[in-house]
């Protein structure tokens, strides 16, 4: 238990103040003079406001629902036992209704030791925590006690009048059965809330309810054993009674025992939060030990928005009645963030540099790229190219249209190969395996311009899917080379490309006006079928490259 604040010292002395008025109104020592119904009701009236304003602050400190509404059923059966009390000792004058009536109280008496076990149980537990079922069987003792009581005047098992009185009673076995019940179960449930107790063990204070506990105890033995002191002094047991049991809840309140939602400026002085409760004019009200004090006229401007001082960053919000402004410290991160805008700064410089090392080198590559290409475009055509400025002299000397001709067929026919292998090697560049429409392609442009200068040219392919880069290259040079070999007396071309066995086979069929000087192609078989007419055939081999591509020119 903490030390008390002023609140709780001022609420303390005003219930030990109202609790010593009603006993001096059941002594009448500071009432002579005042009849003794009024002088009672007042009594009664302090006891039934004391506990209702018990039982209200209980519903506004207890955290756990389960807890709160046991506590509030304790509030409650404490009133009914007061209420019954009254009526018996105020307003019934029939000592065998009175009688009843004191039957009664062992109605409140036997069920409140139910309601502390519940509230033992359910400490710690979630807020939705429900009982086990079995906990319900506890009643059924509770209820077959109860029920002896109020049919005592049947069997007299609880009280027994001697001598035919109707008042003074003596105590049977039910009795003694009722109080061991009452004392174990409420015994239980203060161990169970010591066993459940978060708090050392070895302070003292938490034993405070079992103290208050055995000194209820020692009261009803007393009581029962008829001390006159306890009797003259303290002979009203029901109010004794009441009084110490919502001392034994409120002391397991005070100590820990049962958590509450209390000493709220004890927590926000202790915080590690560095923060202030201010009014409207921004004057402290409260403040934790980690706050900083500083002027009011800085802690207004928060109103605008946060505000630095220094290394520490002062915020604020509006609350009911004031303000609350927190501190933090932010030299740490401070440092952090300008280290961190420092490397930012190195950073981009550096990915500037880089930026630039890296377009500088794709440039380079880029070019190198381009320059590998066209020394490979060159490597493989430069008799073709040759061949190609040789033509275009001839072209420029000769200005006879009819010795022009074949020039201008030999050299369209060179340069739609030149085009075509050029476009071979850029796509071979990706990929190593060119699908066969493009050899149809190449096939095709270059029969077209053949056929611009009087050749009949036809052409076939009975192949389908792909071709590895040297067997397409092949096939278009040996194309090629016997294209250039017949020029210019070709007048017919027919070309066949088909599989055979595991390697394509292209077979060619010319028709020339006169035999050429041998085809002078390795690889590529020969036969004159007639006159002029040459049938030509070349099958790839198992592996290889592509050939040279030169010309005779």
């Amino acid at each position: 238990m903490e030390r008390p604040d002023r609140s709780q010292i001022l609420t303390a002395a005003a219930v030990s103040l109202l609790v010593v008025t009603a006993w001096f109104c059941r002594q009448g020592w500071l009432f002579i003079g005042m009849p003794d119904l009024p002088r009672n009701m007042l009594r009664s009236l302090i006891y039934f406001g004391l506990f209702s304003a018990w039982g209200i602050s209980l519903h506004r400190r207890i955290i756990q629902s389960a807890i709160r509404h046991s506590l509030i059923g304790t509030a409650c059966l404490i009133l009914l036992w007061m209420v019954l009390r009254t009526v018996k000792f105020h307003f019934v004058e029939d000592p065998d209704i009175a009688r009843l009536f004191w039957y009664a109280y062992y109605i409140p008496l036997l069920l409140l030791p139910l309601a502390s076990i519940y509230a033992a149980v359910c400490l710690g537990k979630p807020d939705d925590y429900e009982p086990p079922a079995r906990m319900r069987l506890l009643f059924i003792p509770s209820a077959v006690l109860i029920l002896l009581i109020l049919t005592n005047d049947f069997h007299q098992l609880a009280f027994f009048f001697p001598a035919g009185s109707s008042t003074d009673g003596r105590h049977g076995a039910v009795y003694y059965l009722a109080a061991a019940w009452i004392v174990c179960l409420q015994f239980t449930a203060l161990g169970l809330l010591l066993h459940k107790c978060r708090a050392p063990k070895n302070r003292t204070v938490i034993w405070l309810p079992f103290l208050v506990f055995a000194a209820g105890i020692a009261y009803g033995a007393a009581y029962n054993l008829r001390v006159p002191f306890v009797r003259v002094y303290f002979g009203d047991m029901t109010s004794v009674f009441c009084v110490i049991t919502a001392l034994i809840w409120e002391s397991c309140i005070q100590c820990g025992l049962i958590r509450s939602n209390t000493r709220y400026e004890t927590l926000f002085r202790c915080s590690t939060v560095a923060a202030q409760i201010v009014d409207e004019n921004y004057s402290v009200y409260l403040s934790s030990d980690a706050a900083a004090l500083l002027p009011a006229e800085t802690l207004r401007r928060t109103a605008d928005g946060p505000v630095q001082t220094g290394g520490v960053r002062l915020s604020g919000a509006p609350v009911r009645g004031g303000h609350v402004i927190w501190q933090e410290d932010v030299s740490a991160l401070t440092s952090l963030l300008q280290q961190l805008e420092g490397a930012n700064e190195a950073l981009q410089d550096k990915n500037l540099t880089l930026a630039e090392e890296y377009r500088t080198r794709s440039r380079r590559s880029r070019l190198a790229e381009q320059n590998h290409l066209f020394d490979r475009m060159h490597s493989q055509t430069e008799g073709q190219l040759r061949e190609l400025s040789a033509l275009l002299d001839g072209l420029e000397r000769t200005g006879d249209p009819e010795a022009m001709t074949p020039l201008l067929a030999r050299l369209t026919v060179i340069g739609a190969y030149l085009k075509r292998r050029s476009n071979l090697i850029f796509i071979s560049e990706d990929q190593r395996e060119l699908p066969v429409s493009e050899l149809e392609y190449c096939l095709r442009e270059s029969a077209q311009n053949l056929t611009l200068f009087g050749v009949a040219c036809e052409y076939r392919l009975c192949l389908t899917g792909t071709l590895e880069f040297w067997q397409l290259l092949r096939l278009y040079e040996v194309f090629e080379q016997v294209t250039e070999r017949a020029l210019p007396r070709l007048r017919a071309l027919y070309v066949c490309v088909e599989p055979a066995g595991g390697a394509p086979v292209m077979t060619l069929r010319l028709s020339c006006a006169a035999a050429p000087d041998g085809w002078n192609v390795p690889g590529l078989l020969a036969e004159e079928e007639d006159e002029g007419e040459w049938r030509l055939e070349y099958r790839l081999p198992e592996g290889g490259e592509p050939l040279c591509a030169c010309s005779d020119g």
